[in-house]
Order: structure tokens, then sequence, then C-alpha cells
């Protein structure tokens, strides 16, 4: 690899003071980019990657449409309300998982976040196109408050959406590759 990508939804701290560049138009490699919807495998639409990360969750119960659709009071599409009701609620045990639940999703969710995200980069060609321009940068998600998805408060977090976004570029770049002809 040859250079690094910080990507974030939002510029942080470390972009606006510190030497860490912000790519805007990396913005979209994010789960909470709303602009792009992503159609699932059983045809639903989930308004933003969170919106189908957190719903998988709950696939089965009468939170998975609630949550693939979550907007605010005015309409807005909010994946951080999809992120709320993925989570659950403490006050009330609604769409908390059981320890079980919680051990099995453990396991999952790399792959789920892998399907996702494939969805997403497939299906829009912009967001494809941005995805293959990364090149063989090095992708990390420039977040302070996630130390397993992003690269959390110190900067060693597991970065684990980066690696999937690399992963799901590398299958795409191999099977772009795979259909040429020479």
């Amino acid at each position: 690899m040859n250079n690094t990508y910080y990507f974030c939804r939002n510029p942080q701290k470390n972009q606006t003071e510190g030497g860490i560049p912000y790519h805007k138009h990396l913005a979209v490699l994010s789960n909470f980019e709303t602009q792009h919807p992503i159609v699932l495998e059983n045809g639903e639409i989930a308004l933003s990657g969170e919106h189908a990360f957190q719903a998988w969750k709950h696939k089965g119960t009468s939170l998975y449409n609630k949550i693939l659709q979550a907007r605010t009071s005015t309409g807005k599409v909010s994946p951080y309300l999809a992120k709320k009701l993925g989570r659950g609620s403490t006050q009330t045990g609604v769409g908390r998982l059981n320890q079980d639940a919680i051990k099995k999703w453990n396991q999952d969710r790399i792959n789920v976040m892998y399907q996702i995200i494939f969805y997403k980069f497939t299906q829009h060609s912009d967001l494809k196109q941005i995805l293959l321009e990364t090149k063989n940068a090095q992708l990390i998600e420039n977040s302070p408050w996630d130390s397993y998805w992003g690269n959390g408060k110190d900067g060693k977090g597991k970065n684990m959406l980066g690696k999937t976004l690399m992963k799901v570029r590398e299958d795409i770049l191999a099977e772009k590759n795979s259909n040429e002809f020479y």
C-alpha cells in the first residue's frame, strides 16, 4: 500500500487541527452516508449502510423494517436513529439482544458488514468508481468514538470498516480483472 486515506462522514478534530487531510469525496465510504440506498438480497431497501447493519440484527422481528426505514419526525433519513433502534432501549428492553444473540451477532457482524458494503458499492456505479480510485491505499475510518469499526480515540482501533472496504475493493477488482479479455 503506497498511501493512506482517512475517511469519516464529517471532518474530525485531528483533520481540522492536525496533519490528517480530510477528503470530502471519501465521506461516501461511511455507513452514515444517506444518498445511496441499498437494495438487500430480499429486495427490501435500507436507507443507508447503518440502517442495513442495525436492521440485520433484528431480522424476523417487528423492529427490522422500522430500522431499515428509520427517519426523524421531520422525515429526514437518520442513520443515528437506525443505530439507536438497532442497539435497543436500556430503559424498556425493546430491541435489546440477549447474551446468546449478542454472541452470535459478534461472530456474524464482519460478514454482514462485508455483504452490506458489497451491495452498496456494486449497486451504485459512482460509489464503485470512488472506491476503485483509492487504488491500493489503506482506508481508515477516522472515528474517535469507535475503536472497533474505526481507528478510535487513540488512533489504534481495529478499523474493521476500513479493512472491510479494502476487501470489497479487492474483490470488485478481482471480478473486474477476471472479466477482461486480452
